[in-house]
């Protein structure tokens, strides 16, 4: 039998161990600084070899055949369905006497970009993803109207791809135009006032020889242009370029009145950019070609151009201030001898800043929970802006020619709202409330505090039915981050319901590395301190069981991407302390993570296992690929991951299946579900998503012991 088929498959009175034929092993080794490394599953980076295609199809009958048996399974799909069975609607924007919005009914599998004239007048259908391909792969990514809306110009997706091909829909014929736009990555468009074209950022189209299609696979060289419309992409003027820096990452936006052109240059994730403005004279005939003035002291701190007060620029910044502040720029000679404090830092880290008429409305996160203040244009405080309760700020929508303010308000308990607030009379009015199909009121969230490995305090929200007991068996999903200055924020999620409402219980802890507490939280996390992300995550799980929720063979981990590596590693690293897990689309080969798509990126988060001996050892120790220990007893794991996946390599996903099941020394299961013809996760089709979700909520109900 071929190594890749599935051996045996027991279901001992479904004690759910799969015995798969161990995957075949090369001999590659590298060398980091004299350390040799093995790396006997480097084939499985070759995605389209017919050996890699033949171990995922055998990897997914092995799991699937699982999956399909696992008595709740069928009963989670069921629920999830109804559950997500009803309407949703994203936040109005108003452009032009319009209010444009995304709304979906029932189970569709796509949000529909719709627009209207009024609150209560007739739904203009713009784009339908439903119908954009038989299969489900193709996705809206993006959309930005024209200042007068006369275009809306619209990025798709194919297969959850990052890659963006745009088109532009004339608003007044309903039918696109001819402008067609590739190689369009990590950005969006940005219209100028006259509405006769938009920047926006792009890679260069690779050649037909070897080594451009190396640069092009790891996404270097992307520049600014301006497309005019009617024209070619080729006929596109370069409006920046660095040659001589081609990892630079690259994006473009024009204030919104349509006076200045800012360009932004980051070095990967790193939060610290550098700010290019151009000054575009009349907005109604606008110079494309105005030179760029770059900035003092880039790359030293992070700067956002929130919008324009008279000639000055509104800018959020973290120079001099780890939490934030807005300040007020001179457009013209930014030098920092121009600089004006606009809000001074606070203990809360100011999030974002967004311009309605006489306004500047300013959002704090306030221990992990939402608070915006609101601000004459002279920087005078006035009053907040009255949320409904306390949760999470889910989208903010205003303009400078309008007193109303649109915001989105979700919680653990809570689907997402519209709400309308206006400036002027102060009235809030509740535009729009899902109607789910369960007593919200039935369940309950709180916020904890507990003590990391080296003292550090750190929030965790607990959310369960009300009611629950603190027996010591509750299963319990335990789910993190913890990377890139992301926060987790209260948010709610019909696929936790299904869990929740068989006594199953969250907990989502604020792991440091994120952004809930500003750059001293994020770095903490990061580079040669990343192992403080995985004791924040362990001292989660013993803070359960102490605290008498639950115990270890009870608790299920959980995360994506960055959560994915987290789940990884903190499963190598304590195994007796989780009794099931599920890592999904996870960053787990740390030695060779930059050699991937946009992974070099990630070098400013991680660091590089190539560039110093300490580097490559802070690596070595935790990467999740190269910690699993033969014979060790791992607790039943589901990995996840999308075949297409084109921002973490499914290799990684692969590589660690495979070592995770040569390494097992116990009985419970170790999978791989891959999602054929999907990428990270993002443009999933609701069909797909509730598959998967079953798929996981089943396997992790069997294992961490849910009641029926």
């Amino acid at each position: 039998m071929k190594w890749w088929l599935v051996c045996v498959l027991l279901l001992n009175g479904f004690a759910g161990i799969v015995v798969m034929a161990e995957t075949k092993k090369g001999t590659v080794t590298d060398d980091y600084f004299g350390n040799r490394v093995a790396d006997p599953y480097r084939w499985l980076e070759e995605l389209e070899s017919e050996d890699t295609k033949a171990w995922v199809a055998g990897q997914n009958k092995a799991s699937g055949d699982h999956l399909a048996a696992l008595p709740g399974r069928d009963g989670f799909k069921q629920r999830l369905k109804a559950l997500l069975n009803y309407d949703t609607q994203g936040i109005y924007g108003e452009k032009a006497g319009w209010y444009y919005f995304s709304k979906r009914e029932g189970l569709q599998d796509f949000s529909v970009y719709c627009r209207r004239k009024t609150m209560s007048g007739r739904v203009e259908t713009l784009i339908d993803p439903n119908t954009l391909s038989e299969d489900k792969t193709t996705s809206l990514a993006f959309t930005r109207v024209s200042k007068y809306s006369s275009y809306l110009a619209y990025g798709l997706s194919e297969a959850g791809s990052d890659w963006r091909t745009v088109r532009v829909r004339n608003l007044k014929t309903g039918k696109d135009e001819a402008d067609v736009l590739k190689w369009v990555k990590f950005s969006a468009v940005s219209w100028t006032a006259d509405e006769k074209g938009f920047f926006y950022a792009r890679f260069p189209e690779p050649k037909a020889d070897s080594e451009s299609e190396e640069v092009f696979a790891k996404l270097q060289g992307q520049e600014v242009y301006y497309h005019r419309l009617g024209t070619s992409q080729d006929e596109d003027y370069l409006v920046h370029t660095r040659p001589e820096k081609p990892k630079l990452g690259m994006g473009a936006q024009v204030t919104e009145d349509g006076r200045w052109l800012v360009v932004y240059e980051y070095v990967g994730t790193d939060p610290h950019n550098a700010v290019l403005t151009a000054d575009l004279g009349d907005p109604r005939n606008p110079t494309i070609e105005a030179g760029l003035t770059r900035w003092p002291g880039e790359f030293e701190s992070d700067e956002d151009i929130i919008g324009t007060i008279g000639e000055r620029l509104l800018v959020r910044t973290d120079r001099s201030a780890p939490k934030y502040r807005l300040v007020t720029v001179d457009a013209k000679i930014p030098t920092a001898s121009s600089w004006r404090e606009f809000t001074a830092e606070t203990e809360h880290v100011l999030q974002g800043a967004d311009m309605a008429k006489g306004a500047v409305l300013v959002s704090y996160l306030e221990d992990v929970k939402a608070r915006v203040k609101i601000f004459t244009p002279e920087g005078t405080p006035l009053d907040d802006l009255p949320l409904p309760g306390i949760g999470t700020l889910a989208g903010l929508s205003a303009h400078t020619q309008s007193e109303d303010v649109f915001f989105g308000f979700s919680s653990f308990t809570v689907p997402s709202e519209v709400w309308r607030y206006n400036l002027a009379t102060k009235k809030k009015e509740l535009l729009f409330r899902p109607e789910v199909s369960i007593d919200v009121d039935d369940y309950t969230s709180e916020q904890v505090f507990y003590e990391s490995k080296d003292g550090t305090k750190v929030p965790m929200f607990l959310v369960y039915k009300k009611g629950l007991k603190k027996d010591g068996t509750n299963p319990v999903i335990l789910s993190g981050y913890g990377g890139f200055n992301i926060s987790l924020r209260p948010r709610y999620s019909s696929s936790r319901m299904p869990w929740l409402e068989r006594g199953g219980m969250f907990a989502i802890p604020n792991l440091r590395g994120g952004g809930e507490y500003g750059r001293e939280w994020h770095e903490a996390g990061m580079l040669d301190r990343k192992q403080n992300v995985f004791d924040d995550f362990h001292a989660a799980a013993e803070w359960l069981v102490s605290s008498g929720w639950t115990s270890s063979k009870h608790i299920g981990i959980r995360g994506g991407s960055n959560g994915g590596l987290l789940v990884g590693a903190c499963l190598n690293q304590r195994p007796e302390l989780y009794g099931a897990a599920v890592p999904s689309v996870g960053v787990m080969d740390m030695l060779r993570y930059h050699k991937f798509t946009i992974g070099h990126a990630w070098i400013p988060e991680y660091g590089c296992a190539e560039n110093a001996p300490e580097q490559f050892k802070v690596l070595r120790a935790y990467s999740p690929l190269h910690n699993v220990k033969a014979g060790a007893s791992y607790p039943a794991t589901l990995v996840t991951c999308g075949d297409h996946d084109d921002r973490v390599h499914p290799a990684h996903s692969y590589k660690y299946t495979a070592a995770l099941q040569a390494g097992q020394g116990g009985d419970a299961p170790i999978l791989i579900r891959v999602e054929i013809d999907s990428g990270h996760g993002a443009g999933l089709a609701l069909t797909k998503f509730v598959e998967r979700e079953s798929d996981v909520l089943g396997f992790l109900a069997k294992h961490l012991e849910l009641p029926e």
